[in-house]
């Protein structure tokens, strides 16, 4: 009797279709100054040269990737833990040398824009 049924379950079932569904979750955004995304309740690091531009999120069970202009700006293992902070070395480094070429850039603009005051008498 119990084979009878399952039998019949299985000829009701629906077959699966022929591509798997897409799973995950996905978010357009745009990469705000501090280069962190992020995804529940974790920060993930993105390479700093895509800043102010948009970008795309898309995480999978395993993955956390970022997306800019069609190529992947960032490609980490997803964590499930809470209130972690996940940073790519190369990211962190782009980072750094972007603030030092901004913090000399700034400093040569104010000593450049002094040289034309002059004092007065």
């Amino acid at each position: 009797m119990r084979t009878d049924r399952s039998d019949r379950d299985r000829q009701a079932m629906l077959s699966l279709p022929p591509v798997a569904p897409e799973t995950g979750w996905r978010r357009s955004a745009r990469l705000p100054r501090d280069h962190y995304v992020r995804l529940d309740p974790n920060d993930y690091s993105v390479h700093p040269s895509v800043i102010g531009r948009g970008i795309e999120i898309v995480a999978g069970l395993d993955r956390v990737k970022v997306h800019c202009e069609g190529r992947i700006v960032a490609d980490h293992e997803r964590i499930w833990g809470w209130h972690q902070t996940i940073s790519d070395p190369d990211h962190v480094e782009a980072a750094k040398v972007l603030r030092r070429g901004r913090t000399r850039a700034t400093a040569t603009a104010a000593t450049s824009g002094r040289q034309g005051i002059s004092p007065r008498s």
